[in-house]
């Protein structure tokens, strides 16, 4: 397992507002297999994987909403009629 690291978010929260992310993903612009590399110093955490996570992860996030419904049926709007 690798080390874990704690951060504290002192942000004002509204629970009405729509959430954005507290973090990006990009390529890491180093040659072969590294590490994931994480930094914390800006206002959203920016992760850099290497070149082959990074196509992995966008080959995984361009599928991410067609893993609940295997067949091709439209998840979405079922789910916002709250069909099964």
């Amino acid at each position: 397992m690798s080390e874990g690291q704690i951060f504290y978010l002192d942000a004002p929260f509204d629970a009405l507002s729509p959430i954005g992310s507290i973090m990006e993903i990009h390529e890491a612009h180093q040659e072969g297999d590294r590490p994931m590399q994480v930094q914390f110093s800006g206002q959203k955490i920016l992760i850099f994987l290497s070149k082959k996570d990074f196509a992995d992860y966008k080959v995984l996030k361009g599928i991410e909403g067609r893993l609940c419904c295997p067949d091709d049926r439209d998840c979405t709007s079922r789910a916002n009629r709250g069909d099964p």
